[in-house]
């Protein structure tokens, strides 16, 4: 187990979970108000494949991906789709939390070290940002994903494989 206290646990876990539960129960009355409509959480490549010295990381992000496929199971007599997209960007260095985790720097080769997994061989360019899973979330949200719901879509460039 990487070292790593206690203190930062909590804050790993209390800033992924109970915050996907609480936007999901204050939009689900909504939601079912209005006889349907989607809800995406971010959860992370990590949560479907972990990464050595990344414990606390790859489960918080499993945690979001169980619990959107677990709310799409309950709620999809509503109409309600939850899906979770998984991008590879948290592995690579645009969290704060995410130097704690490697147990070093957040430093290029670092970075390099965490991107080795990925099939592209590359990590996405220019620098990873929450666009970079965009078009995933747009295909969602469109007419083309109406009838998906419960998945865990990695936009990783391969790295879950």
């Amino acid at each position: 187990m990487p070292d790593v206290d206690e203190a930062t646990v909590d804050r790993v876990l209390i800033v992924s979970v109970p915050s996907v539960g609480a936007m999901t129960e204050a939009v689900g009355p909504l939601i079912r108000e209005r006889k349907g409509g989607l809800i995406v959480n971010i959860g992370a490549a990590v949560g479907i494949r972990p990464r050595p010295r990344l414990t606390w990381h790859n489960a918080s992000n499993a945690a979001v991906n169980r619990l959107s496929k677990s709310v799409a199971a309950e709620h999809g007599s509503d109409n309600i789709r939850v899906n979770a997209v998984c991008p590879v960007c948290p592995v690579m260095g645009i969290t704060a939390l995410i130097a704690q985790f490697l147990g070093a720097p957040d430093t290029p080769t670092n970075r390099a070290w965490a991107g080795a997994a990925i099939p592209f061989g590359r990590r996405p360019t220019p620098t990873p940002t929450p666009k970079h899973g965009a078009g995933a979330l747009r295909c969602l949200a469109s007419d083309a994903g109406r009838f998906i719901t419960g998945i865990e879509l990695p936009v990783d460039g391969g790295r879950t494989i």
